[in-house]
């Protein structure tokens, strides 16, 4: 009640139908989203209809192929986002980073968590970053910055983000995961 366009949320979800449905079935969806014991807010209805052999995102792979055939971003042999939480390469799990898989001395980013401000410190002259939330939205997208850099990020919510840094060679590329306080 304090601030409409901050309390919007979105929910993303994905239909398994039944084999033996036919195309053009209709699929109906709402949920009931419960918070601490007030009654259940109801989401608005969607309705899906079943389609066969339609690539909707342009992508090249049809339905049925392609894991998520309404995001251009999450297809066959894609590369998959390490730690976001999205299959972007359709191959049944989100590919995960150990910590001794994450490269220091290529980036580094710190304080973890942060303080509202996060510094990104590269070997390289030059590199580009891509942050995401978990959930793999990207937020910001931010090209040609120098070998440090400091972010505002105090506006993020509370959570868990990822850093993807690529450098001005186009092969080396760091993912880095921090927590926004």
């Amino acid at each position: 009640t304090t601030n409409f366009e901050t309390s919007q949320g979105y929910i993303r979800y994905t239909i398994k139908p039944y084999p033996d449905l036919p195309v053009g079935t209709e699929i109906n969806n709402e949920a009931y989203i419960y918070f601490d014991q007030n009654p259940a807010i109801v989401t608005n209805m969607t309705t899906s209809i079943l389609r066969d052999d339609i690539d909707y995102d342009g992508d090249g792979f049809v339905f049925g192929e392609d894991c998520d055939d309404y995001n251009e971003n999450i297809f066959p042999g894609n590369v998959d986002i390490p730690n976001n939480g999205i299959d972007e390469d359709c191959s049944g799990q989100d590919l995960i980073l150990n910590v001794e898989d994450i490269k220091p001395e290529v980036s580094t980013v710190y304080p973890n968590p942060s303080n509202g401000f996060v510094h990104i410190r590269s070997n390289y002259e030059k590199f580009q970053l891509d942050l995401y939330s978990l959930i793999g939205q990207k937020l910001l997208a931010v090209s040609e910055y120098s070998r440090y850099q400091k972010l505002d990020v105090s506006s993020f919510e509370s959570g868990i983000y990822t850093i993807t840094v690529r450098y001005s060679d186009g092969y080396e590329e760091s993912h880095q995961v921090f927590i926004n306080n």
